[in-house]
């Protein structure tokens, strides 16, 4: 086998092996309960149905699907802390760019569930300068 068959079989071996990762592992705790917070994280779910084949693409669908749940969750919280819209709105666009995926999992139908989390001390940190605006003088 040429070098260049060696390097496209190890590739496809490295792509399979990832996806196979994604499946392996017992149902996560999360995906049943789905909570919108804890004491440190506000949360957003997503998932990826089985008909879309394109592995990435999938992936992509799962996490967008969890960042905009993550989006309406941050924004009943923040809501509920300043009382008004447009402060709420400026408190999400300070904080919702630090979110990240942080647990992805594939069921045995080849839905694919991705959570996305938020730190509460950055957003509480956020909540605070809103409420609380440095004085200029």
């Amino acid at each position: 086998m040429n070098k260049r068959a060696r390097f496209i079989v190890l590739g496809l071996a490295l792509l399979f092996s990832a996806c196979a990762a994604q499946k392996a592992g017992p149902k996560p705790a999360w995906l049943d309960a789905r909570p919108a917070a804890d004491d440190q994280y506000l949360y957003g779910y997503g998932c990826a149905e089985p008909k879309i084949d394109n592995w990435t693409f999938k992936r992509q669908t799962a996490d967008e699907r969890a960042r905009v749940n993550l989006a309406e969750n941050l924004h009943a919280y923040a809501l509920e802390q300043v009382r008004e819209e447009p402060a709420a709105r400026r408190v999400i666009e300070k904080v919702l760019p630090d979110y990240a995926i942080v647990d992805r999992y594939t069921d045995h139908a080849g839905n694919l569930y991705a959570r996305a989390a938020l730190p509460k001390a950055e957003l509480e940190a956020a909540i605070f300068a809103e409420l609380h605006p440095p004085h200029r003088g």
